[in-house]
């Protein structure tokens, strides 16, 4: 403890990981702790293009980031899932969307109507063809523009690509800016 009950939270190691897990702490502990991140100089960041899955949304929204300046400093876009190229022969896909597929018809999710059709032999179409987000990714498109938002965005169903090293410097300026302190060193002995 220091002086008036503020805790002291020590973060060994930058890179995302850490600085995720300062911005996150500091969000929701706030004033009643003091967050201090130790990041070394000479342990670099492994600086690549990331593939996301949707919990990244989560996190962004648990933290208050603003989506558009965080795609902007991250050179970041919008991923609607992942699609398998030559997934059980040459010439054949498979799309695994985020979020949810179509919609529940009777009170009953879509994916019951869809199974006993294919059983039934009645169709061969795949699941993700009642996908609104692989039928965006197919056409090349986003879930939505610049300044609305859409029913996948508010559902949370898509992530992003975007670069590692530039994220992490991002949620380093975000979480310094509300008060998380940097200490650029090297810990050699605890």
């Amino acid at each position: 403890m220091s002086e008036g009950g503020v805790r002291n939270i020590l973060i060994v190691g930058g890179g995302t990981a850490g600085w995720m897990t300062a911005t996150l702490l500091n969000r929701f502990l706030g004033p009643q702790c003091a967050i201090t991140l130790v990041e070394s100089a000479e342990v670099g960041i492994i600086g690549v293009g990331e593939a996301t899955v949707p919990p990244l949304v989560v996190f962004l929204r648990a933290v208050s980031a603003d989506e558009n300046d965080f795609m902007r400093q991250c050179h970041a876009s919008f991923k609607l899932g992942i699609k398998f190229i030559d997934w059980l022969r040459e010439d054949h896909s498979l799309w695994h969307p985020f979020g949810p597929v179509g919609t529940a018809i009777d009170h009953i999710a879509l994916f019951h109507h869809w199974l006993k059709r294919r059983r039934l032999a009645r169709s061969d179409e795949p699941y993700a063809a009642y996908s609104l987000q692989a039928t965006l990714g197919d056409l090349h498109k986003a879930p939505r523009t610049v300044k609305e938002h859409s029913g996948i965005t508010k559902q949370g169903g898509y992530a992003y690509h975007l670069d590692a090293r530039e994220f992490a410097a991002y949620l380093a300026r975000l979480a310094c800016a509300r008060g998380v302190r940097q200490l650029i060193d090297d810990v050699r002995k605890v």
